[in-house]
């Protein structure tokens, strides 16, 4: 995972070896699942419910990555994805979506996308996206 030059540094909430995985969900039982899958392989997680609630957290200077869903209540991954992209912010994004096809994934892709998951998936999978 790559770090971002531009998070802000809380040192308190970082794993182990200093990573951190971001969760961008809207639905509370996905970020629920995430955040046990995330722990039961020792990764810290912080899950958010929209990308504003995600943009007002301060986040670590560590290595790191987002897992964000396509389809959001009020903005669309995609696009918060190409704001994240334009704002300069450096951080890997794994997309996961439940409404998806060969043509959001390739937008995805070829916005920079470091992968792209049907749900549901393999918990393994994800994991292994995320190292």
């Amino acid at each position: 995972m790559a770090a971002g030059p531009s998070f802000p540094s809380t040192q308190d909430a970082t794993g182990c070896d200093g990573t951190v995985v971001y969760v961008v969900d809207d639905d509370a039982a996905i970020r629920r699942a995430f955040a046990t899958l995330m722990r039961s392989v020792d990764l810290v997680v912080e899950t958010f419910s929209s990308p504003e609630e995600f943009l007002q957290r301060p986040r670590s200077a560590v290595p790191s990555c987002l897992i964000l869903d396509v389809c959001l209540r009020g903005k669309s991954g995609l696009t918060f994805h190409q704001e994240i992209v334009n704002s300069g912010m450096l951080i890997p994004v794994l997309f996961m979506t439940g409404h998806g096809d060969i043509e959001i994934s390739v937008k995805a892709m070829k916005a920079g996308a470091m992968d792209f998951f049907a749900k549901p998936f393999r918990d393994q999978d994800m994991l292994d996206a995320v190292s």
